[in-house]
């Protein structure tokens, strides 16, 4: 009963003990923090002498200067930091966690820490390889094809991915926590329905795009030609606007029946005012899901409409210089 009331002969130097460890931590944390930022920086840690007492007499190395520059706006740092100075000064024994030592152990934490990611992300990988054919990739801002190659590999083996892949990672003896935790959350993300229906829907469109994007890459190709691509891609999100539409709502229909997934959710009502009379009538998941859809479609085509005009536009005034073939 004493431990659980705090009122034991040494409860008072226990309760300091855990703040000591507290206040250490913080300034741990710091310390980490100073370190991963000149590491980042790809800068050397170590100066011509490494004495924080020694203040702006000397080169201290960028950890220290930077520790320094950081205790002028961190109370923590700046409270730490003066009492070492003055334990230098005093010459009483003080564990700073400011010395080489300290550094170096960090340097190894952090290689190891690297070290055991790397190879972790080697075995997922393996686990990847051994149950999906293609390789699943992720979008990249550089290359105009990621985001097809992207769905494509995901909508084409969903069903390897979720049974085999994640299920082995966030069920296997041998992996650790941070993996079992990773995979779940994204089967969690996965079986959704909007999540399904999306997949369905910008597979059909990006097959499109993906075609239009490799003939205006081809080299030499007239500005004519080009926006004729143009045109017939703007039409085809005219014509099969409401197809894709239905088609995508059908996939995602069809794939939460076989894993039981919720297709509605409670309908989320605005608030009513005072004296307000009338009720709204929300959104089911189905017409949001839908309603989403439409506006990508709509906006997509209204962008490649104006493109098209502008490359029109700069076909007229660059008609001249193309070379008539008798």
């Amino acid at each position: 009963m004493r431990l659980l009331h705090e009122s034991t002969i040494d409860s008072a130097l226990l309760m300091e003990q855990n703040k000591s460890y507290k206040k250490y931590k913080v300034i741990l944390k710091r310390i980490l923090d100073c370190l991963l930022f000149l590491a980042k920086q790809n800068l050397p840690l170590r100066g011509h002498r490494e004495d924080i007492s020694i203040g702006s007499f000397g080169n201290t190395g960028n950890f220290l200067e930077t520790m320094l520059l950081l205790a002028k706006y961190d109370a923590v740092v700046g409270q730490h930091i003066a009492k070492v100075k003055e334990e230098r000064i005093t010459k009483q024994p003080m564990v700073s966690y400011l010395s080489p030592t300290i550094q170096n152990e960090f340097i190894n934490l952090l290689g190891d820490h690297v070290r055991m990611t790397i190879l972790a992300s080697n075995h997922r990988w393996d686990v990847l390889k051994s149950h999906v054919p293609i390789n699943v990739k992720r979008a990249c801002e550089t290359r105009w094809s990621s985001r097809h190659d992207a769905i494509h590999a995901l909508g084409s083996h969903l069903d390897d991915i979720i049974d085999d892949v994640l299920e082995e990672l966030r069920g296997g003896d041998h992996e650790t926590i941070k993996t079992k935790d990773d995979a779940e959350n994204i089967v969690l993300c996965v079986m959704t329905y909007p999540f399904l229906v999306f997949l369905y829907f910008w597979s059909t469109l990006l097959v499109e795009n993906n075609d239009a994007q490799k003939f205006l890459q081809i080299k030499g190709l007239p500005l004519d030609q080009c926006a004729l691509k143009m045109e017939t891609l703007a039409m085809f999100l005219a014509e099969e606007r409401d197809t894709v539409v239905k088609e995508a709502t059908i996939y995602a229909l069809k794939i939460c029946q076989i894993y039981n997934i919720a297709t509605e959710k409670r309908v989320c009502r605005r608030k009513k005012m005072p004296d307000e009379q009338t009720t709204d009538a929300g959104l089911s998941l189905d017409d949001k899901v839908r309603r989403e859809q439409y506006e990508v479609v709509d906006r997509l085509r209204a962008e490649i409409i104006n493109r098209t005009s502008k490359l029109q536009e700069l076909e007229k005034i660059f008609s001249f210089l193309k070379t008539e073939v008798c």
